[in-house]
């Protein structure tokens, strides 16, 4: 701060800046004036010369935004819900008070209340997906938007094996992934079985969980389960069939081994024989 102060002071003095500066370190900037009057800097500015940025009448500065898409995982709840969240229930449910207070007391953060908006399914305009991260609760086949995307969320019996999940054993499901509708805002999908009861606070261990996976259960005997992490069975696979590869190497060269030995054998025997008849 205080070199700004006489930087600007030596403009104000109407001095000849020769050459400027722009210094950065650890998402600091500083912007420093190297010009004749400045002779006591020169130890200081010969230290901080690998971080200088020189600028000339050619320069220009081009600040270009993140075309990256986000991605969200369960690691995001409650996070990306606190603010501007629609909460979507079928038509045909009345979701139980027990159910409610622990969802909306997940959401909380900091003693906060989050900004949640109750629609029932047939209320819901493709504009509202648009505005808000969104909660559907419920089975898949009673939200109307949302089975238009079934193809983009795991639900199938094969498809939660692949996540590491036995069918048989789940009592809430839960998927967490980028709303369709915008793709800067957060969506989660959460099932509870019908007739199952639930005996732990699913929606507490969501809370807790740092992994960054987009699946999870609560199995019907109460344990929370997160799903297995894909990228690292995809890099088993790879993995696995770079051994293939190096075996089925190794194997061919022993074969072409042997070829060349059974070769040299034949070559060798039949000179043998000439010399023998000779």
């Amino acid at each position: 701060m205080n070199t700004l102060k006489q930087f600007y002071s030596l403009l104000n003095e109407r001095t000849k800046i020769e050459t400027i500066g722009l210094c950065q370190k650890i998402s600091v900037i500083t912007i420093f004036s190297l010009n004749r009057n400045l002779q006591k800097y020169t130890a200081f500015i010969k230290q901080m010369r690998r971080y200088w940025l020189y600028i000339d009448s050619d320069s220009s500065l081009s600040i270009t935004k993140d075309a990256a898409e986000p991605t969200f995982t369960l690691r995001d709840f409650p996070n990306s819900f606190h603010d501007h969240t629609l909460m979507v229930i079928p038509d045909s449910e009345n979701m139980d008070d027990a159910t409610m207070v622990s969802i909306y007391k997940a959401l909380m953060m900091n003693g906060k209340m989050a900004q949640i908006t109750l629609m029932k399914d047939k209320d819901v305009t493709e504009e509202d997906l648009q505005k808000h991260a969104v909660i559907f609760m419920g089975d898949i086949k009673q939200h109307k938007w949302l089975s238009k995307n079934a193809t983009n969320i795991p639900h199938t019996s094969e498809q939660l094996v692949q996540q590491g999940f036995l069918p048989e054993a789940i009592g809430q499901y839960a998927y967490m992934t980028k709303n369709f509708w915008q793709d800067n805002q957060s969506l989660l999908w959460v099932h509870s079985l019908e007739g199952v009861s639930v005996k732990g606070d699913f929606y507490a261990h969501l809370k807790e969980t740092d992994s960054q996976t987009t699946a999870a259960i609560e199995t019907k005997e109460g344990q929370f389960v997160v799903a297995v992490d894909q990228n690292v069975n995809n890099q088993d696979v790879k993995t696995d069939k770079k051994g293939e590869i190096s075996f089925v190497l190794i194997a061919e060269f022993v074969g072409l081994i042997l070829v060349i030995t059974v070769i040299l054998y034949i070559i060798l025997r039949k000179r043998k024989k000439n010399q023998v008849k000779q």
